[in-house]
């Protein structure tokens, strides 16, 4: 929740070890080191394309691809539960971990998609301004709640066609939609059983690999007790913010059976003094388009160490963090981990907010004494902290990268970080800069949901007053509207890693100004 301190900054120091040539060395010892592939050299962009079926008309209207708002909810139900991971080379390293995935379609549909956010309209406010109430979300009582739909909180211009092209139908700003792409869709041949006509690959319960029976037992990643994990089998997944209190969610089953797969796999770095619920949002909306997705917490930099006074030093915390990332790979692609038959182990890629976006920028290459993740073969960064990365780091890095930022973030301010990254991601191939008016450092997070949970006797004094400060920042004008980030960090995300992970090239199309958003809103940039 937290900014990175600027005691952060220090590394900058530690880093400039690295050597002018430093693509090609190891910060920590000067020794050369692998040059991972990008993900399109890798996997998805080198598999063969998905034949149309048998008998179909070959025109381009008939072979378009018809890809669904990367905004919106996919294809499939969301199933949730809480691991408990240990770090075998650190020791007494825990690692609580959230997992999300897709569950089978037999799961229980639960209340009304894609959002809890309810918004007032926008009636007579010109595009990009702020919601003009608070957002008292969902009750810490596990029931579902019923809400107006996204698109109702809108107020937008009809779909129009991208200037110069007959070919891309746009959606309409900031409203979940279809987009239409002469693009076919692109899977491997080892996800075509399960991929049947959708870009996600929803179609029950597929038949990739065996089906998953849950078991507490889980070898190298058994289920976490219930003191960190509340919630039973069956009903709605509870996100906890602090001991009982939390969340409860309208798209997600505690430990629903999951679809058989195999799927990509997404790890998630949360903010300093965040947890791994964090932006629980974004990582059911991935888990639904089809992602498994994992978020440890970083023992040592949640909120709840932040209130206690008991936070690690930062420069310590960056490597523990890479570490982390590390072992949670470790363990659910360990052979007696029941997830590792769910996962595409050659589609893996890391996200990350704040602190944690410095965490996944750099997963691939390593930091300090935290070795490089060769797995990972994609990046995000949402308001990263990556200002005291040297430059030599930055263009080490050779995985396809995202990197979103806002225009009013005074935390992670977008200059030296977002947007001085993609300058110097110059062996990252392709960058995206993505940029949002009126985002300030918070708004891809889910606090303006979380902000009302101060108002609980439970919560800690101090966990309320970082929790009311950090949502007085960020849930009113003239920020952006938490519904409407929200959607916007999203869009690009899935949009992204459907792109360079999963190889389905339509998906690029959304990563231009008026696919994301309103382009008084939104801005995007892409190198190749």
């Amino acid at each position: 929740m937290a900014s990175v301190g600027a005691a952060v900054l220090i590394a900058a120091t530690l880093l400039n070890v690295v050597q002018a040539g430093g693509d090609d060395v190891d910060a920590r010892a000067g020794t050369p080191v692998a040059k991972p592939a990008t993900a399109a050299a890798q996997g998805p962009a080198a598999a063969p394309v998905e034949e149309p079926p048998a008998g179909s008309a070959s025109g381009p209207e008939e072979e378009s691809a018809i890809l669904s708002d990367p905004g919106g909810p996919g294809s499939w139900a969301v199933g949730y539960r809480t691991v408990r991971l240990v770090d075998p080379r650190r020791a007494g390293r825990v690692l609580i971990t959230s997992l999300w995935y897709p569950a089978r379609q037999s799961t229980p549909a639960l209340d009304v998609l894609p959002h809890t956010v309810v918004l007032p309209r926008t009636v007579g406010r010109s595009s990009g301004e702020g919601a003009v109430q608070s957002l008292p979300l969902v009750s810490t009582a596990r029931s579902t709640v019923r809400v107006a739909s996204l698109p109702d909180a809108f107020a937008s211009p009809p779909a129009r066609t991208e200037p110069g092209s007959s070919s891309v139908r746009l959606p309409r700003p900031d409203r979940p939609a279809a987009i239409r792409a002469t693009t076919l869709n692109r899977v491997t041949r080892a996800n075509t059983a399960n991929t049947a006509n959708t870009v996600d690959g929803a179609n029950g319960a597929g038949v990739g690999t065996p089906e998953v029976a849950w078991s507490a037992a889980g070898g190298s990643c058994p289920v976490a007790p219930s003191d960190v994990a509340p919630g039973a089998a069956g009903q709605p997944a509870f996100y906890p913010v602090v001991g009982q209190v939390g969340l409860v969610s309208d798209r997600a089953v505690t430990d629903a059976p999951p679809a058989r797969g195999p799927f990509p796999l997404v790890i998630f770095s949360h903010g300093s003094a965040g947890s791994r619920v964090q932006t629980a949002t974004l990582l059911e909306g991935l888990a639904s388009h089809g992602y498994i997705v994992a978020a440890p917490d970083h023992t040592g930099d949640t909120l709840v160490d932040a209130a206690e006074n008991r936070s690690v030093a930062q420069i310590p915390m960056a490597v523990d963090r890479s570490r982390d990332l590390t072992a949670v790979l470790d363990a659910l692609t360990g052979r007696t981990c029941q997830v590792r038959r769910l996962v595409q182990l050659d589609r893996i890629a890391s996200v990350g907010f704040s602190f944690g976006g410095l965490t996944s920028t750099v997963s691939s290459v390593g930091l300090l004494g935290a070795s490089a993740d060769p797995r990972i073969r994609a990046s995000v960064g949402l308001s990263a902290a990556t200002a005291p990365l040297p430059a030599a780091i930055l263009n080490a890095i050779r995985v396809p990268t995202l990197e979103l930022g806002g225009t009013r973030d005074i935390s992670i301010p977008l200059g030296p970080n977002a947007e001085r990254a993609f300058a110097q991601l110059t062996s990252s191939h392709p960058r995206v800069l993505v940029t949002v008016a009126g985002d300030t450092h918070n708004s891809f997070s889910d606090v303006c949901r979380q902000a009302h949970l101060a108002n609980d006797p439970r919560v800690p004094a101090e966990v309320a007053l970082r929790l009311t400060l950090t949502a007085a920042v960020t849930c009113s004008p003239p920020n952006i509207d938490p519904a409407r980030a929200e959607l916007l960090v999203q869009r690009a995300t899935v949009a992204f890693l459907g792109w360079q992970l999963r190889g389905q090239t339509a998906y690029r199309t959304f990563l231009i100004d008026q696919a994301l958003g309103d382009p008084g809103t939104v801005t995007a940039r892409t190198q190749p």
